[in-house]
């Protein structure tokens, strides 16, 4: 049982950190491809005027 739990433990690891890479990736590449001026407007931390 407890190798059990230290696999789901390592699963859920790797899972976060993959969520993260993806997440900032994900946000270097909008960066990149509009300029910083797009990347509110697509993240939404503030609505677009």
């Amino acid at each position: 049982m407890d190798n059990y739990r230290a696999i789901l433990k390592q699963l859920a690891v790797r899972g976060a950190f993959a969520l993260l890479v993806f997440g900032l990736g994900w946000f270097l590449l909008a960066t990149a491809k509009d300029g910083w001026g797009s990347v509110p407007r697509t993240v939404k931390l503030k609505p677009d005027t």
